[in-house]
């Protein structure tokens, strides 16, 4: 099921990463909104790096807390949230989505920028006089969630076994659980898609959705349509090489 998954996932790739890289140029073209979103930004990589990266606590509830609430999107029941100083857990039950769901839940807090996804969301309920200061704080979360997935990301990317906080278990990584391979494309599939689908969402609301997955498709069409057709000229490419 993971094979079928990555290679879905690499087949969407180029239209995630062409929507992202046209919003990115929609918010260029918004100086309103993108300067207050880049200072806090900038100060949100500084929070992270100087003082809550010294507060693993902070940073293992933040973690845990994304598991949870994505795994409650799946239908999943958490039975189980644990957050100590050497780590945390979450457990839940159900298998809606399955490996899919279960997958998404566990790399979650890598792909998945929590806080700026409600920030984003709430954003379309405040009333503009808060801007541009909730642009600021919108970008502080955005800041602290890219430096803390780095350096999440590269703390994970090992197959040192570890007790777990929550059951006492031998366990890995998220990562190492799942392959290197098939967590890099998933990680980077879905960090693209789903922060492309915010900067739409903060730019033009729900209407901007419908567009950021138009151009997805678009893109994602023409590379089925051009290895279909790779497909169909296969046979005669290797006809002719069998008889030369």
């Amino acid at each position: 099921m993971r094979f079928l998954i990555g290679t879905l996932l690499c087949v969407l790739l180029p239209g995630v990463t062409a929507a992202f890289t046209l919003h990115v140029v929609f918010l260029a073209h918004a100086p309103t909104v993108l300067i207050p979103i880049a200072a806090g930004t900038f100060l949100g990589i500084l929070l992270d790096h100087f003082v809550l990266h010294r507060m693993p606590v902070v940073e293992t509830f933040e973690h845990e807390l994304t598991h949870a609430v994505v795994a409650l999107m799946f239908f999943r029941r958490v039975t189980g949230f644990v957050v100590k100083r050497s780590g945390g857990t979450v457990t839940y039950q159900g298998s809606f989505g399955g490996q899919f769901g279960t997958d998404f839940i566990g790399l979650a807090p890598y792909i998945f920028p929590l806080f700026t996804a409600l920030s984003v969301i709430g954003r379309l309920f405040v009333p503009p006089a808060w801007f541009p200061w909730y642009d600021g704080w919108i970008g502080v979360t955005y800041g602290y969630h890219v430096w803390s997935s780095i350096e999440e990301v590269r703390e994970s990317w090992t197959k040192r076994s570890f007790v777990s906080a929550g059951t006492g278990k031998v366990t890995q990584t998220d990562i190492a659980r799942r392959g290197y391979i098939y967590s890099a494309i998933f990680i980077a599939a879905f960090t693209i898609a789903l922060h492309g689908l915010l900067i739409a969402l903060l730019l033009k609301g729900f209407h901007g959705l419908g567009g950021w997955a138009w151009e997805v498709w678009s893109v994602t069409g023409i590379i089925i349509l051009q290895f279909g057709s790779w497909l169909q000229r296969l046979p005669a490419w290797v006809s002719a090489h069998i008889s030369g």
